[in-house]
């Protein structure tokens, strides 16, 4: 029994201790138009992640961000398209200097001009944390971005890369790299 014990202590240790409590990333991203936009401009936005490490295969996650689109000036008066997501998901990793898939689900809350309606929001893509410190990080993505609504009768769709800064927090930081 006491052997049983001392086994799972170790055990709790290391998946537990050896993972941080959680990491924080924020920063700009980038949306480039998919499909038949020819009128809409690349969009500029930013975003704040959450992560949960479960253990040293896999991330749950939480993101929170918006993108921006302009349409091309022309003889119809200009429209502003925007997206806030709010959407939880999961991340193959949690280790830095690794790359990573990420893929998450959620609401999406639409504008055109001065009318909004929300829906339906997805995203899926690769990603690498790269180790700026013992507890820093950047997170470079490129995620397909997939939401059910509509601009010009047209499903709205785009791929984002995101430059974020972020921390870990709690835990051994030794054992996260």
């Amino acid at each position: 029994m006491k052997k049983t014990l001392t086994i799972l202590s170790i055990l709790f240790a290391t998946t537990t201790f050896s993972q941080p409590t959680f990491q924080a990333s924020i920063g700009p991203q980038i949306g480039f138009p998919v499909g038949k936009f020819v009128a809409v401009k690349t969009g500029v936005g930013a975003s704040v992640e959450l992560a949960k490490p479960l253990n040293s295969m896999g991330v749950v996650t939480l993101n929170i961000g918006f993108v921006s689109f302009s349409t091309q000036s022309g003889p119809v008066v200009p429209a502003d398209l925007g997206f806030v997501n709010i959407r939880a998901g999961y991340r193959t990793t949690a280790k830095l200097g690794k790359p990573y898939i990420g893929a998450d689900a959620g609401l999406v809350l639409f504008t055109q001009d001065f009318t909004s309606t929300s829906g339906i929001s997805y995203g899926i893509g690769p990603g690498y944390l790269l180790k700026m410190g013992t507890a820093s990080f950047i997170d470079l993505s490129l995620k397909f971005n997939y939401n059910n609504r509509k601009w010009d009768n047209r499903k709205f769709n785009w791929i984002a890369l995101r430059a974020a800064f972020g921390l870990n927090f709690g835990g051994n930081q030794k054992g996260s790299k």
